[in-house]
């Protein structure tokens, strides 16, 4: 199970056995001479994707939003809409909105699906039936190896399945364990994502 966990100089990537996958330590381009990145919230979307609160008050006011595609971030500032470069918490919903709570206010970012990079759908991937009430099929568009990686993550970026590729091109996914709600089933290829789907669970 890989986990993300924010920290005073950036984020660290961790897997299931407590490993190093990596670091991130400059998510967010501060102007310089600072460059420490202290994260005070971070989420995973319906996609998959990273979203952290960055907020500096040493030497300079600055802070925001950014997200991470699998291989880069972007970052998002006052000046992009935000309500305020104090960061306090980041929650996404079930619609798959990143609401941002600032000191000085609240912003909702929508349809964060438009700017999904078309290199992490290497893999097609759909599921059926979707909804899901007992189990759900998950239909590949190509073989996957061992190397690939298929996991379920509820709204909140949380992983409750972690499933190893058979070789085949499909896969059972049981609803046991899994509450009422939006999932993602995302599909990693030595630490990068390469395809994903939504599946709803009744």
């Amino acid at each position: 199970t890989e986990r993300w966990i924010g920290t005073a100089s950036g984020i660290t990537v961790l897997d299931g056995s407590n490993n190093v996958l990596e670091h991130h330590t400059r998510p967010f381009q501060l102007p310089p001479p600072d460059t420490l990145n202290p994260v005070t919230d971070l989420v995973l979307d319906a996609n998959g994707r990273a979203w952290a609160g960055v907020y500096v008050d040493y030497l300079v006011t600055e802070g925001g939003v950014s997200h991470y595609d699998g291989s880069m971030w972007d970052q998002l500032e006052t000046s992009d809409g935000l309500a305020g470069p104090n960061v306090r918490r980041l929650s996404v919903s079930p619609e798959n909105n990143i609401w941002v709570a600032t000191s000085t206010g609240l912003t909702v970012i929508r349809n964060v699906n438009i700017s999904v990079p078309e290199l992490t759908a290497q893999v097609q991937l759909r599921a059926f039936p979707n909804p899901l009430t007992t189990h759900s099929r998950l239909l590949f568009s190509e073989t996957l190896s061992s190397a690939h990686r298929i996991e379920v993550l509820d709204v909140y970026g949380r992983v409750h399945r972690s499933l190893q590729a058979t070789g085949a091109r499909e896969l059972v996914l049981d609803r046991e364990g899994l509450a009422s709600g939006l999932y993602l089933v995302r599909v990693s290829e030595q630490g990068r994502n390469v395809g994903s789907v939504r599946v709803v669970v009744e």
